[in-house]
């Protein structure tokens, strides 16, 4: 029979976890990169998830902002019919979400994803690149359509506040309580030099 000292000593909890993260990573079809440490994997893993967006029917809204270039209305209505069916989205996500280490800028700062509005898919089955691409923030239950805008826009602030006059209450979470606000808020350029420094 095994005493309490044993078994304390044959338990490693943290191994397990990451042991764990690491089959997760490779069931959505990442791979970990060999000798990749404990803190790695789990960062590794989180990012990876938080990117990634669960197959769901989802309400469209749409931002009173909102324009589409023609040629883009076909792929958007392509993915407006995935959005409403609850079909997979990964397909038109960023050209870089096969990589788990890769942070997405303007997720981790403002909670929006983007997406690619082509109809035709490359080699690893994404959807091809646009020079325009749709932003929206997506929740379990809404896909809140943000803009179609330029590829080379992402740090442009007028996104956030497209979402604070359209949907206040979907972002009231991120709000501090009894703040006035910034004497000298960033400009567009300086959120460009701050996420490229």
């Amino acid at each position: 029979m095994h005493s309490t000292e044993d078994i304390a000593f044959s338990m490693d909890f943290h191994a397990d976890w990451t042991a764990l993260l690491r089959e997760s990573l490779k069931t959505i079809g990442y791979s970990p990169r060999p000798g990749a440490d404990s803190s790695r994997i789990c960062c590794a893993y989180f990012n990876a998830a938080r990117r990634r967006i669960a197959s769901r029917p989802r309400r469209i809204l749409i931002s009173r902002e909102f324009s589409c270039p023609q040629a883009y209305l076909p792929g958007l209505q392509l993915l407006e019919d995935k959005v409403r069916g609850g079909q997979d989205l990964t397909p038109h996500l960023s050209r870089k979400i096969l990589e788990s280490d890769f942070d997405d800028p303007i997720l981790n700062d403002w909670g929006i994803q983007h997406f690619h509005l082509g109809r035709t898919h490359d080699k690893r089955g994404l959807t091809r690149g646009t020079p325009y691409i749709l932003l929206a923030r997506v929740t379990n239950d809404e896909f809140y359509m943000i803009d179609v805008v330029g590829h080379d826009l992402w740090h442009h602030r007028r996104y956030v506040d497209i979402l604070h006059s359209n949907w206040p209450r979907s972002i009231e979470s991120w709000k501090c309580s009894g703040a006035l606000g910034l004497s000298d808020p960033p400009s567009d350029e300086a959120v460009k030099m701050l996420r490229t420094g």
